[in-house]
């Protein structure tokens, strides 16, 4: 673990000046001005109630405090048990306070390599979003009822307000998107696959599905054109030439970064290393230069780009119609 001196050196990094510093660790801990001086060159050592509240007021990783070797990497990691949705309900929270609080950051901004589209374009489509729940809870083999039963089950959970935050939250935070020409195929060949194991009980519900899938697109489209979020919030939109085979989230905040691998459909595990987030950002570098930008101009390439999903769509609607 690194030393106090330490510690509170990554805490002063957080603000624009000294005094401002000092002024913060005066109202957390409670002390005289003369014993957080001893507290801050380490003559004096911190309790552990004292810790435990720098930690949790400035959002102090465990990659912070503990120094990893080189060669070391630690992932946070949430394991989906299903059927219990207690899981999921914590790994859905702690996204959305991520997101929340670099909201509440202007400097904050959003990378993303997609091989399936970003969770927060579902946010807006419940029954979507509970599909691919569903999909992955059905695929390991932890469900074996219906998807209208699942989903009356999901819809008593209560997430509506919690992702609606993710997405006003998401309207809020600048970021880039790579997309490529597959980004939908996982999500189509669910709905199809499902289709044939029986797993509907009514056509009507892969109708509906689709018709959200299509939605969906037509707004991801408006929003690549317009370049902007919430007003004066920059997107940026890029079409991957190759396929997106690794694909991961970064999300910086000023202060701090963290990189976000995606594992199966909906769960993954992220970091805060630095090393590891450095890397990240070379990858995501890399993966932009091979790119076409597809936002606001290149009405041509996007059009084609787009018309193309909505084709694959098509072949599955032709499909479950059967």
């Amino acid at each position: 673990m690194i030393d106090q001196e330490t510690l509170f050196k990554i805490i002063e990094r957080r603000f624009e000046n000294t005094s401002d510093f000092q002024q913060a660790m005066n109202d957390i801990l409670g002390v005289e001005e003369s014993n957080i001086r001893r507290r801050l060159n380490g003559s004096t050592q911190l309790r552990y109630s004292e810790l435990q509240k720098l930690i949790k007021k400035f959002s102090i990783s465990r990659h912070e405090l503990f120094r990893d070797p080189d060669q070391d990497v630690s992932f946070k990691y949430i394991r989906l048990d299903y059927p219990s949705v207690e899981n999921y309900l914590r790994y859905i929270q702690g996204l959305t306070d991520m997101l929340e609080s670099a909201a509440a950051i202007p400097e904050s901004k959003i990378y993303f390599v997609a091989d399936d589209i970003p969770i927060f374009h579902y946010m807006r489509f419940p029954e979507l979003t509970a599909f691919k729940l569903y999909s992955y809870a059905y695929d390991m083999k932890v469900v074996n009822t219906s998807f209208e039963v699942y989903l009356d089950s999901f819809r008593e959970q209560g997430l509506l307000p919690i992702f609606r935050r993710i997405n006003d939250a998401y309207d809020r935070i600048q970021s880039v998107e790579v997309w490529d020409d597959h980004v939908l195929d996982m999500l189509l060949f669910s709905i199809g696959g499902k289709h044939d194991l029986n797993c509907f009980e009514r056509s009507e519900t892969v109708a509906m599905l689709l018709g959200q899938l299509k939605e969906l697109l037509y707004g991801f489209r408006t929003l690549a054109e317009s370049g902007e979020k919430d007003p004066g919030v920059k997107f940026e939109f890029f079409k991957n030439e190759s396929l997106n085979r690794l694909p991961y989230m970064m999300l910086s905040d000023g202060s701090g970064s963290s990189l976000t691998l995606k594992l199966q459909i909906i769960n993954s595990m992220s970091t805060g290393q630095p090393e590891f987030v450095e890397e990240g950002a070379k990858w995501f570098d890399a993966t932009v230069n091979k790119s076409l930008a597809l936002s606001m101009g290149a009405e041509r390439q996007r059009n084609l780009y787009f018309q193309g999903l909505h084709d694959r769509v098509a072949a599955v609607e032709l499909h479950t119609a059967v």
